[in-house]
């Protein structure tokens, strides 16, 4: 995957690099339905190297999309109606299989494993300190897991979650300035849920039975749509859904974005 550059703010005569972990962590949003926390806290158990298969001569991926689960139960971040709980509530979603293979490919990467042998180094300096706080609580850093994204010093960015905000608002500005956007974008990074929600029910609502009859009910695949986003109940996801209604093209703004990073460079998603 390229790099990308961005303006930052107060100077946007000038392009700046993104680094790699700023264009992968929107691109899961977006893909997954994950929270900006919950991207933020991923750990190499739960990423895998995708299956592939030889078709046609080529080497392709064996299924388009893969399950992704988060939660207590994986080991990572998630919310609850309450915030963060020692027990949260743990779900699986969907992860294109090509997303996961670019995070897998970043994974064995040198640039990673600097950083994760700097987030060893890093736990055990606190541990000898005396700074077991880092360690303890709900919300807490594990130093057995390997985080994906960590900074440069060696934390683990799901610590730094204002970080993802600002270079999000970079990303966004950079689009407005720069694709001949017909309206600008404002929207936050939690409103990657709300593309990624209008996608999803879409998809399942144009799926035909070999009649040419719908496949799904609304009601099921609002079901569906809830349960991957991890809702307790059906009124939050109407009310991400409502941008299919009220802004029929509030989705395709956020896809002028991420086109911007590269979120679906040869992204196809498959149900």
């Amino acid at each position: 995957m390229k790099s990308r550059r961005v303006v930052r703010h107060g100077d946007n005569n000038k392009l700046h690099s993104l680094p790699i972990e700023f264009c992968l962590h929107p691109m899961v949003c977006c893909n997954t339905g994950l929270r900006r926390e919950e991207a933020a806290s991923l750990h190499l158990g739960q990423i895998v190297n995708p299956e592939t298969i030889i078709q046609g001569g080529k080497e392709v991926l064996k299924k388009p999309v893969m399950d992704l689960s988060v939660g207590d139960k994986y080991q990572s971040l998630t919310k609850t109606a309450e915030g963060f709980a020692e027990k949260n509530k743990s779900r699986i979603t969907i992860i294109p299989a090509t997303l996961m293979k670019m995070l897998y490919d970043y994974s064995q990467s040198d640039r990673y494993q600097k950083r994760l042998e700097k987030f060893k180094a890093w736990c055990k300096e606190q541990a000898e300190a005396g700074n077991t706080h880092f360690f303890e609580g709900d919300d807490a850093i594990n130093p057995q897991l390997k985080y994906l994204f960590i900074t440069q010093s060696g934390k683990p960015m799901f610590t730094r979650l204002q970080d993802f905000t600002g270079r999000w608002v970079e990303i966004r500005n950079t689009a407005n300035l720069t694709q001949g956007l017909d309206q600008p974008i404002v929207g936050s990074l939690h409103n990657l849920r709300s593309t990624f929600a209008v996608n999803i029910f879409r998809h399942l609502l144009n799926k035909k039975d070999e009649y040419g009859n719908p496949s799904i009910t609304p009601d099921e695949a609002l079901d569906r749509v809830s349960a991957l986003l991890g809702h307790e109940d059906r009124a939050t996801t109407m009310e991400y859904l409502k941008i299919a209604q009220d802004m029929p093209s509030a989705d395709e703004i956020y896809e002028d974005v991420l086109d911007y990073i590269g979120a679906f460079d040869d992204l196809e998603v498959a149900l």
